[in-house]
């Protein structure tokens, strides 16, 4: 038996019966043995009903205090109840996170082997809480909303379509090499915010900027765009957002190259060049 529950049965034994056997005791030791007076017994009756009064009163005290110590248990119980629930969601929330965002790296990498290794992810972390910038080990949104009207987050979702949409008029309203060159500093963009980056020494084609690799190869234009279009597409149906329409057969512009070749022999654009 509990410790606390013999203590409470010891104190109403002290409290309850041992008032009732002393007042007994008393009673019957400085009266003596059985009266025949009926007054005797109206007394003794009245002594009784004191007694009895006594015991209902601690019983109904005994009662309360048990019902209360009931009551304290079963708070404590549900406490506790609550307090395993909520570690249970919290472990469930965070394996969610950490399993989503497992898939999203394995997706890249996915992406990255297709091409041979020739790209890779320098910073996944950061293309992941860019694109999902909601998401924390507490919650996880599987789809993400594209919002063109009230502006976007840097590097965002909705960021990285409407740098794809400036490429694909850019190619629309192709014009001259100063559009080119605008298009190549747009495929560079869309490259940094979908986080792509190559792998090893730059092919020969590509175009620099700031000695940097812009991501666009003017032997093969369509080849560059056809690149980032896999990514974000991939990107998109990930975040359970249809794909976009495919644009790199509008790169088969066929002076493209010229174009940007004759930009760059005006000296005009010395931070642009190409691997030789």
């Amino acid at each position: 038996m509990n410790l606390k529950w013999l203590v409470f049965a010891a104190a109403l034994l002290i409290v309850g019966v041992l008032p009732i056997g002393w007042v007994s005791w008393e009673y019957s030791t400085h009266l003596g043995g059985i009266s025949k007076k009926p007054e005797d017994w109206g007394a003794f009756g009245s002594l009784l009903g004191g007694l009895f009064t006594y015991l209902a009163a601690v019983g109904t005290i005994s009662t309360l205090i048990l019902l209360f110590y009931q009551q304290h248990l079963n708070e404590q119980s549900q406490k506790r109840h609550e307090r395993l629930l909520m570690q249970q969601i919290s472990v469930l929330a965070f394996d969610q996170y950490k399993n989503h965002r497992q898939l999203f790296f394995e997706k890249l990498d996915e992406i990255s082997n297709q091409y041979s290794g020739k790209i890779f992810f320098p910073d996944r972390d950061r293309v992941y809480h860019s694109i999902f910038h909601m998401n924390n080990p507490a919650q996880t949104t599987f789809a993400i909303p594209l919002n063109e009207e009230a502006g976007t987050r840097y590097h965002d979702l909705s960021d990285c379509v409407a740098k794809y949409k400036t490429i694909s008029n850019l190619l629309d309203n192709f014009r001259n090499g100063r559009n080119a060159l605008d298009l190549v500093l747009a495929i560079a963009d869309l490259n940094d915010c979908l986080g792509v980056a190559q792998k090893g020494d730059p092919e020969v084609g590509e175009v620099l900027f700031y000695k940097k690799p812009t991501g666009f190869n003017i032997d093969h234009p369509d080849t560059s765009i056809e690149l980032i279009e896999r990514v974000i597409n991939e990107i998109l149906y990930f975040s359970s957002n249809e794909s976009l329409e495919q644009i790199h057969q509008k790169a088969q512009i066929p002076h493209i190259k010229d174009q940007i070749l004759k930009m760059l022999k005006t000296g005009k654009y010395s931070q642009f060049e190409i691997v030789e």
